[in-house]
């Protein structure tokens, strides 16, 4: 397998891959970089080295200093990704720790045009902590989180992409379970898999709707016959194959309040003319 490291010097940073031979005594199953923001802004950093840059390809002139900017970032870059590609084909897991910081941002006001001091926000723009560290090595982890002092060992995500959302409960702080139940991802998913699916509430009954078996059911409760719910409901002029659900579940209402009980005793149909009401029942509370 292959062991990373970085060393500063008084030029560059200084990248190498040590080879060892494979084996139980050689492997390397974690890893966890507690101060990886060294890399980009500690001594012979990428800022650093960014500088250095500069001051080869343009000494003191100022003018061509500022030409030279974005060129001088080049060979930097390229360094550092190489460093991230090594870094991503560790076979062993591995933990980046970043420090952050708040930072500024000078901008023109839009409306009053006038210059404004505003914090600086994280490229995802819910948080003025920025992680110190070259803005795509964020996103070449398989998840990314900002912890910030208001909220102390809460993840917020930078990245997290919904497979890995099994492994981490944003409600509460980050711990251990959230390791194991990642570690079983990287094994294949299958534990992650077997996990307790998350419950779901059971849908609500529409209070305004009802099937034929509810109504025979309501009927059968109150002691009338369906035969006699078929006449009823011939008595308003429609049949009751032809009803609606929100229909049937006013013959259901007219059954527990009694409405036909009264009508089968004196075979009167209701006063009120138009539409009977039991063809406009009001939905129910649920």
């Amino acid at each position: 397998m292959a062991g990373l490291a970085t060393t500063p010097t008084s030029s560059s940073l200084t990248m190498w891959i040590s080879n060892h031979p494979s084996g139980p005594t050689h492997t390397l199953r974690q890893s966890r970089q507690q101060t990886r923001s060294h890399e980009h802004a500690g001594e012979g950093g990428l800022l650093e080295w960014h500088d250095e840059e500069v001051d080869r390809m343009a000494g003191n002139d100022w003018k061509k200093r500022d030409s030279v900017n974005m060129i001088a970032w080049s060979k930097v870059k390229a360094s550092h990704k190489k460093l991230v590609g090594r870094l991503l084909r560790l076979n062993a897991h591995t933990i980046l720790c970043f420090r952050a910081e708040q930072k500024i941002d000078i901008v023109r006001n839009k409306q009053t045009g006038k210059t404004e001091i505003v914090p600086k926000m994280i490229a995802s723009g819910f948080s003025d902590w920025i992680p110190i560290a070259e803005k795509n090595i964020l996103y070449e982890l398989t998840a990314s989180f900002l912890l910030t002092p208001d909220r102390p060992g809460f993840p917020q995500p930078i990245k997290l992409q919904e497979q890995h959302r099994v492994a981490f409960d944003l409600t509460v702080p980050i711990t251990e379970e959230a390791g194991r139940r990642l570690a079983d991802w990287a094994a294949g998913g299958e534990k992650a898999e077997r996990a307790e699916p998350v419950k779901e509430e059971p849908k609500k009954e529409n209070a305004n709707v009802a099937t034929p078996q509810m109504v025979e059911d309501a009927a059968a409760a109150v002691g009338i016959s369906m035969e006699d719910i078929h006449r009823y409901v011939a008595s308003k002029g429609a049949t009751f194959a032809g009803l609606t659900p929100a229909q049937r579940r006013g013959v259901i209402v007219s059954l527990q309040t009694g409405i036909i009980a009264e009508w089968l005793m004196d075979q009167e149909v209701p006063d009120g003319g138009g539409q009977p009401e039991m063809f406009d029942v009001p939905a129910r509370e649920s």
